[in-house]
């Protein structure tokens, strides 16, 4: 579970606080006060076309003031809560530019979106747009849960990709994986540091991904994806440190490289190569996390012979220099 004394604490138990209230506007002020311009958009973004009633315990984490680059480029936390509301408690909302994921640890609550309806117990959870109307409220006496509001780069995408499960719904243990993955994202966005972004980004990425490949129908490369795909994305995971070319990866498909490229711009949003480039940079963050081979052969390894290059790609794919990141990771161990 959360580490709570790190949230600012607001209790409405006594008092319930709409977003009417000028209780409420002191304390989002609270968690948004003397940061840069951005943070009114961001809070704009989460409470804005908003009708809530906060009936109990609400824990909020502190915001932190995001980079330009975070911006543009990275997903990035509007919000990070954990509540443990009454059963008077309800959120109305629509066309707000926020993805909103909630997780429930006990109690009872309910989810309309969509126009279909949906009850949550204890390990239920839900991923949605807010841009689409919902409306979540607690069902029964009390309901005990976490809620991020994230946007950013490839927000909706990530989103897209799990929607096609066709319900928002998701299950999990209360202490399993996913519990592990939002606590470490918790951890992150309020530690100050300068891979901080990085981190919550590839935090969420993670909690997001984990959430996609527990979906029914997933499975690795992509649901419709030709046999013959499957093959050509076992032979890449195989040779990715080998010389691959186009005209080898379109032999193998047995499609012409036009083909292929198609295929693959609709099934993975990238080229074949830039998929391999991406595998091959996925590698390499791995031996710079697990081993302790120098930063100036890991490129050689993973595929990338040219070390000037090797460095370039890497700072340009994932934010932060080889040996940067490498530096990051042993300061957390």
């Amino acid at each position: 579970m959360f580490d709570l004394s790190s949230f600012i604490k607001n209790d409405n138990t006594k008092t319930a606080v709409s977003n009417t209230d000028d209780a409420f506007h002191y304390n989002v002020m609270r968690r948004y006060q003397g940061l840069s311009p951005n943070y009114a958009d961001i809070c704009n973004s989460i409470y804005g076309n908003t009708t809530f009633l906060n009936d109990g315990i609400h824990y909020s984490l502190k915001i932190y003031p995001l980079s330009d680059y975070a911006l543009e480029e990275l997903l990035y936390i509007q919000s990070f809560s954990y509540q443990e509301m009454g059963k008077r408690f309800f959120t109305d909302r629509q066309n707000n530019r926020s993805f909103q994921i909630v997780f429930t640890y006990e109690g009872n609550g309910l989810l309309t979106y969509e126009g279909n309806s949906y009850a949550l117990g204890p390990g239920d959870g839900f991923f949605i747009n807010c841009m689409k109307k919902n409306h979540y409220s607690t069902v029964g006496e009390s309901w005990k849960h976490c809620v991020i509001h994230f946007y950013g780069k490839d927000a909706e995408y990530l989103y897209n990709l799990y929607s096609r499960n066709n319900t928002p719904i998701f299950h999990h243990s209360i202490d399993g994986h996913l519990q592990d993955l939002l606590e470490r994202a918790a951890h992150y966005f309020q530690i100050p540091s300068p891979y901080r972004d990085i981190d919550v980004s590839n935090s969420l990425e993670n909690i997001v991904l984990y959430l996609i490949r527990s979906t029914p129908d997933y499975r690795f490369t992509g649901a419709g994806v030709p046999e013959s795909i499957h093959t050509l994305i076992d032979f890449v995971y195989t040779h990715y440190a080998e010389n691959i070319s186009l005209d080898q990866m379109a032999e193998i498909s047995g499609y012409s490289k036009y083909y292929l490229c198609r295929i693959f711009k609709k099934n993975f949003r990238v080229t074949p190569q830039d998929y391999v480039i991406q595998l091959r940079i996925l590698k390499a963050k791995e031996l710079l996390r697990d081993t302790e081979i120098p930063v100036q052969n890991i490129g050689d390894i993973v595929g990338i012979k040219d070390p000037n290059y090797f460095y370039r790609l890497y700072k340009a794919k994932t934010g932060i220099s080889p040996a940067a990141y490498r530096k990051s990771i042993r300061g957390r161990l």
